[in-house]
C-alpha cells in the first residue's frame, strides 16, 4: 500500500492511477490524516501476478547476478541440521497424532 500526499497525488496521478489499476491500494494523507483509500474497482489474478513480476523485479535488483530466491530458500534449508530437522518433522507428527513408534 502507498501513502501520498494529497499534493503528492494531484502531482502523480498519471503515474498512481495505472498502479491502482494493477491492484495496488493507496491511501491519501491531508495534514497527516488518512482522507481517502483508493482501491482498485476489482482484484484479478491478472493484476496480482503483475504487481508480483513487479516486486520481483524490483527485488531482484537487489540480488547479485545469477542469484536464484529459489536457492537461496534451498540454501537456508540445508543450513538446518538433519536432526534438528528431523526433530521438527517428528514434534509436528506427534502433534498430528501421526507418530508411530518404530
Amino acid at each position: 500500500m502507498k501513502i501520498l500526499a494529497t499534493q503528492e497525488l494531484k502531482e502523480r496521478l498519471d503515474e498512481i492511477l495505472p498502479l491502482i489499476e494493477e491492484g495496488e491500494t493507496v491511501e491519501v494523507v491531508d495534514r497527516g490524516k488518512v482522507v481517502v483509500r483508493l482501491v482498485p474497482k476489482k482484484r484479478d489474478q491478472e493484476a496480482f501476478w503483475k504487481r508480483i513480476d513487479r516486486y520481483a523485479a524490483e527485488i531482484s535488483s537487489y540480488l547479485p547476478e545469477k542469484v536464484d530466491a529459489v536457492e537461496i530458500v534451498r540454501e537456508g534449508r540445508r543450513d538446518l541440521s538433519y536432526s534438528e530437522a528431523q526433530t521438527d518433522l517428528e514434534r509436528l507428527a506427534i502433534e498430528k497424532g501421526e507418530h508411530s513408534e518404530a
